[in-house]
């Protein structure tokens, strides 16, 4: 019979006391440091404090995803982890107990009780977990997430970037976490697992990535959060395929009513319907996305210049805008991009 959890109770104990998970146990850091670099990726680990280590993993692999269940078993001190980009996967690490901070190049931000945060292929990461902390982190493969939004949007994505910013995962992404915690707890069902079944896993792990993209902000998630292409109206998806290709042109209302076709009393309430937006706000996310894009590659560029380019004409708005879709600054971005020089 699969156990009977609340969700709250679950996230902070059950991953280090459901029956069948692959266990890891280990008192020598180096012995940590070569298992963690083989099950995620290659990455230095140092203990501070000086506090003895009791490392637990937990793991439950389906097919090509895996839940895990970390705690360092330290009691003061803290862990520190320089890891460079993970190339073929993502990490969602949701915060079980205690503290910790984590930085791609500039400033640390806290993570607590409840936090998920993202760990991309794309850039170099430093974590500090304080003594007490303990997370459960899902192991995605890039090509997994890519998949998704190949099939959805009709074309391959260049890179999905995930929100920069801790975001409340108890309270905020319900659907993802009871979907998560099912699976997790059928684990106690040993072979009559249905979500791990030869026959089912592949859905498990197909509607697990279609949550995290429906729950987690990125930069695919307005066109995502729409309803499906064909149900799209011809004047929107016109529209669409303009902005796509002439974001950066000083494009009005107006402008985006002519080449609908209709007025922007229609082409507003298209838009709303099926993009759940606005045509401006669509207009200034796809502005916003291509200027990461720009900063996130062109080390020899400025902020002004890419702000510029990508038809931001005012600059406090653009930073202020930036920071709010990508949870960091246009300057940061282009700082780590240069090795955090400047």
């Amino acid at each position: 019979m699969v156990p009977s959890v609340s969700p709250r109770g679950f996230w902070r104990d059950a991953p280090f006391r459901l029956p069948n998970w692959r266990t890891f146990t280990s008192t020598d850091i180096e012995d940590v440091q070569h298992h963690m670099g083989r099950v995620f990726h290659e990455h230095q680990l140092h203990a501070r404090g000086g506090a003895p280590l009791a490392f637990r993993h937990r793991q439950m692999p389906l097919k090509s995803i895996s839940f895990n269940a970390l705690d360092y078993g330290i009691a003061h001190g803290a862990i520190d982890i320089h890891s460079p980009p993970l190339e073929d996967i993502y990490l969602f690490q949701f915060s079980l107990k205690g503290g910790a901070r984590v930085g791609r190049g500039g400033d640390l931000v806290p993570l607590g009780a409840g936090d998920l945060w993202v760990h991309d292929p794309f850039e170099p990461v430093v974590l500090e977990l304080d003594g007490g902390y303990t997370h459960f982190s899902i192991k995605v493969p890039r090509a997994t997430l890519e998949e998704v939004v190949t099939r959805e949007l009709g074309r391959r994505p260049k890179e999905i970037r995930f929100t920069r910013a801790p975001t409340r995962f108890l309270d905020q992404q319900q659907g993802l976490a009871e979907f998560v915690r099912a699976v997790c707890a059928s684990s106690g069902a040993g072979p009559q697992n249905i979500f791990a079944h030869p026959r089912s896993v592949a859905l498990t792990e197909e509607m697990l990535a279609r949550l995290i993209l429906l729950s987690v902000p990125h930069n695919y998630s307005d066109l995502l959060l729409a309803r499906p292409a064909h149900a799209v109206p011809y004047y929107v998806k016109r529209v669409i395929d303009h902005i796509a290709d002439h974001a950066a042109d000083p494009l009005s209302l107006a402008n985006l009513c002519r080449v609908s076709g209709v007025s922007a009393r229609s082409l507003s309430a298209g838009f709303r319907a099926f993009c759940q937006t606005t045509p401006m706000h669509y207009l200034k996310n796809a502005r916003l996305d291509r200027a990461r894009d720009l900063l996130s590659t062109a080390s020899g560029t400025s902020v002004t210049e890419v702000a510029l380019d990508c038809g931001f004409n005012h600059l406090s708005k653009f930073s202020r805008d930036y920071l709010l879709r990508f949870g960091e600054r246009p300057s940061d971005t282009l700082c780590r991009v240069r090795g955090g020089a400047g």
